[in-house]
């Protein structure tokens, strides 16, 4: 019959002079494709289409059509399409505005280019939704991106989407953690600097878990006042309220009665709070003998010691300089009196060096400001000091048979250790009112930690594993009773004075019976797990990447030593931690996790080993052997 064709025959041509004619003949060829089935070596369009490949009419982000066809040539090398066919697959996924832009875009073409390849298809694509102009754009958007008055989970999103546009600015993970962190508030960046982040996930979690949180007061309507501060505080020190006097009577925990009084302002009763004005050494044995080591204020440059603080860099490292951060109106403000106080004690001075770090504010809980310098650039080219500081475990061995504590916080620690002279210029930071450099350690700086713990173990050698532990500016003194534990803190008060070391009174504990220290609260009866500790064990949730695994263990292996049988409990979890391994959260994973937070929940109170004493082991090879 004239009206068939024989199944052999070529279909007859299309008219090429019309988008209808375009159009048509596209649908011929891939229908002879469909109907070749592969014949020719290359995969079927039927095979092609198994893959549910994606289709495309527009994007709002450029990234999502660079997406879009990442994923479409992944798929045609899945299944060895042909590269004569894999824009004739591409363009069947195309919908809408994009399908009107390749139909206008081949009508534009020179009748005899011929069909298109697939370089050409990309080409075209890729000016069309992924224009340079609009990438540039959104790269800059990154290098620009702070957070703002938008919370830590929406910048954290948002630096997510635009770090895309910007990958030759994160060359690695400590650049992404540089770049997030310099993008944060004031209040959440500071904490951050100076820190090791052990990836960027870790740093996600310690921002997180620092972010404040504002708290309900709890309202009474009936009466005149409108809130109740501290009564768990008053209860727990035994609180008489004299509000004829407006004096408040404290028990301390060694048995001493001490005096608080409330301020004269009347307003003060209608507000719902008071100002207290302690009497602070009054009535405390010893303490009240060494006011001079309690100052309000470091009295002024610290004296030379026989240790000062030394920054040694890697070989061929040049001065590193940076422009100053910029501050709105009040922060200069603040920045003008701060610099004035540190000159005036003499801990910084005016410079001319090379090098410049930049300069932040972060706010303390009580809403005043601290400056920091931005130390992150000298830290990477800093060699690292090798000096160890001390194992927990070993701290808390020599406690046996402690039943009376104090505990004692230096103030502003690393203000009271010189610089050696020819590395200040390396700690020059700059500002808006010109450059200055520190005479004295500053916060920040990569190995502050292991020079103070130096200098506080050559001040008190002789007094340590007899009844002093430190651990860089925390002094615990332990006796086994009162009169045992004043010749003890005389002494150690004594060695304080003597080099010139001063702590801040606000900030000491003294005569107690228990003491928190460490992530450890110590007592009489032993060790034991902090509290606030077991609270946040019990309420972390399954961890669900491998990231979030070396958290909870991390934090779980800290207090291993309450937990008996940790590495055969948490063996489930840690051989998610190998590299080879596929995380995958089974069900005894699940049972580790339980069991571990179970334990460290129920956990016991540790009595300490007499190390004075011989140990001896005892053991029973009647049915294994040795």
């Amino acid at each position: 019959m004239a009206g068939r064709r024989r199944a052999n025959e070529n279909p007859p041509e299309a008219d090429m002079t019309t988008l209808a004619g375009v159009m048509a003949a596209q649908t011929q060829l891939l229908q002879a494709i469909v109907n070749n089935q592969g014949g020719r070596g290359g995969s079927s369009f039927g095979e092609f289409m198994r893959t549910k490949p994606p289709t495309f009419a527009t994007a709002e982000e450029p990234m999502e059509a660079e997406d879009w066809l990442r994923i479409i040539e992944k798929k045609l090398t899945l299944v060895r399409v042909r590269e004569a066919d894999k824009v004739i697959f591409a363009i069947n996924q195309l919908e809408g505005p994009a399908g009107d832009w390749w139909d206008t875009y081949k009508e534009a073409r020179e009748e005899d280019a011929g069909e298109p390849t697939w370089e050409e298809f990309t080409t075209a694509f890729h000016e069309n939704f992924v224009p340079a102009a609009v990438m540039r754009m959104k790269k800059n958007e990154f290098r620009r991106l702070r957070q703002g008055n938008t919370t830590v989970q929406e910048y954290l999103n948002r630096f997510t989407q635009l770090a895309r546009y910007a990958t030759g600015d994160l060359i690695d993970e400590e650049e992404k953690i540089d770049k997030f962190i310099e993008g944060l508030n004031d209040e959440l960046r500071g904490p951050m600097i100076g820190q090791d982040h052990e990836s960027f996930q870790s740093l996600i979690n310690k921002v997180v878990r620092d972010t404040v949180f504002p708290s309900n007061l709890m309202v009474l309507i009936p009466q005149t006042l409108d809130v109740i501060l501290g009564m768990d505080w008053l209860t727990k020190n035994k609180g008489v309220i004299d509000c004829s006097r407006r004096e408040v009577t404290l028990t301390t925990s060694w048995g001493s009665v001490m005096k608080a009084t409330v301020d004269q302002d009347p307003q003060l009763f209608k507000r719902a709070g008071g100002i207290f004005t302690m009497l602070p050494m009054e009535g405390m044995p010893v303490v009240q003998d060494y006011p001079d080591v309690f100052p309000e204020e470091l009295p002024g440059m610290p004296p030379d010691r026989d240790i000062e603080f030394i920054i040694d860099l890697m070989p061929g490292t040049a001065p590193i300089s940076k422009r100053p951060y910029r501050m709105p109106a009040n922060e200069l403000e603040e920045l003008k009196t701060q610099i004035k106080e540190l000159q005036d004690k003499g801990y910084v001075r005016p410079s001319s060096s090379p090098w410049g770090a930049q300069v932040l504010f972060v706010k303390k809980k009580d809403g005043s400001m601290r400056m920091c310098v931005d130390y992150r650039s000298l830290n990477k080219v800093t060699i690292k000091n090798k000096y160890p500081l001390p194992r927990i475990d070993d701290l808390f061995d020599q406690l046996k048979g402690a039943k009376v504590f104090s505990k004692i916080d230096l103030r502003s620690e690393y203000h009271q250790l010189k610089i050696r002279p020819r590395d200040i210029p390396k700690t020059a930071f700059s500002t808006r009112y010109g450059l200055y450099e520190f005479t004295v350690m500053s916060f920040g700086l990569t190995n502050a930690p292991a020079y103070f713990m130096n200098l506080m173990n050559k001040v008190f050698m002789e007094y340590l594993d007899k009844f002093v532990v430190v651990f860089i500016d925390d002094i615990l003194i332990y006796s086994k009773d009162e009169e045992e534990h004043a010749e003890h803190l005389s002494q150690v008060l004594e060695k304080l004075r003597e080099h010139q070391l001063y702590a801040k009174f606000s900030k000491c504990e003294f005569w107690l019976k228990e003491v928190a220290f460490l992530c450890h609260v110590i007592s009489a009866g032993g060790v034991a797990v902090d509290p606030a500790k077991v609270e946040a064990m019990t309420e972390w949730k399954a961890p669900k990447s491998v990231t979030k695994i070396r958290s909870f263990l991390g934090l779980a292996e800290y207090y291993r030593r309450f937990i008996e049988g940790f590495s055969k409990i948490a063996r489930p979890m840690t051989q998610l931690l190998k590299k080879e391994k596929k995380f995958e959260w089974i069900e005894q994973c699940q049972a580790s996790f339980e069991q571990l937070k179970e334990k460290l929940t129920t956990a016991p109170i540790l009595v300490l080993p007499d190390n004075r004493k011989d140990f001896v082991i005892y053991c029973d090879a009647s049915r294994q052997g040795l």
